[in-house]
């Protein structure tokens, strides 16, 4: 859901995306990597359920209401997190060229932190592909930890 709190720009609370998905219901399915797999291989099978696991196609299927409502909320929740210091991110950057645009995002707290996604729209903005790929470093003096993560969301319908 990161990806669709991203695009909608609003994740930072500070800055819009040039390129924004269109209000609905969408499903948003995640590709997961040999090593998310791997780590939920022993949860119970109500519980991969639950969480949408399609274990032929190794994807997380969620779904999400996208509104003002939604993008408020996710606005309010970053400034309170900011306003606490639980979070400290630098407001994020994009670029935008035809139905493809990027997001970079750099964040000191609650870890430290940079992401940079792609997102490439369809014409009508009720579906994108995303490729993101972050860096962790989990503690001072850490090796940074990479991973990469690809999906795709679409609208299904109204809320």
């Amino acid at each position: 859901m990161l990806a669709l709190a991203a695009v909608s720009g609003a994740a930072s609370g500070q800055a819009r995306a040039p390129i924004e998905p269109k209000f609905g219901n969408w499903e948003v399915t995640q590709e997961l990597t040999p090593d998310q797999v791997a780590s939920i291989a022993d949860l119970p099978p109500h519980v991969l359920e639950r969480m949408g696991y399609d274990p032929r196609a190794k994807t997380v299927r969620t779904t999400l209401c996208l509104n003002a409502q939604t993008v408020r909320k996710w606005d309010e929740q970053d400034r309170e997190m900011r306003k606490t210091g639980k979070a400290r991110c630098d407001a994020p950057v994009y670029t935008a060229a035809g139905n493809t645009m990027t997001m970079t995002l750099k964040c000191t707290l609650p870890l430290a932190l940079r992401m940079h996604t792609i997102y490439r729209f369809n014409g009508a903005r009720d579906a994108y592909s995303y490729e993101n790929e972050v860096e962790v470093v989990p503690g001072p003096g850490a090796k940074p930890v990479r991973r990469r993560v690809r999906g795709s969301a679409h609208r299904i319908g109204d809320c």
